[in-house]
């Protein structure tokens, strides 16, 4: 559990439960080709969820309850899909 009002856990998160395991620490939304994203919980902004896009480029951050994107993406991050 985080301490703190603004911090969502990821067992809290119906957006983050809604999505499939990819590995580890990344889930997917499941779907293929273009519209296929990566998402990575981040802890230390208060639970925002990464995306990323189908070739790992970073797409931005989204809010942990809704799913919507909540700031823009930073250049030169990525992960391996």
């Amino acid at each position: 559990m985080f301490s703190g009002e603004d911090k969502v856990a990821p067992s809290e998160s119906r957006f983050w439960q809604s999505l499939r395991r990819h590995n580890a620490t990344t889930r997917t939304n499941g779907l293929s080709g273009r519209q296929r994203r990566y998402y990575q919980y981040d802890r230390r902004h208060g639970g925002e969820v990464e995306v990323y896009d189908r070739n790992g480029r970073h797409l931005g951050a989204a809010d942990p309850h809704t799913g919507e994107m909540i700031k823009g993406p930073v250049k030169g991050r990525r992960i391996r899909p």
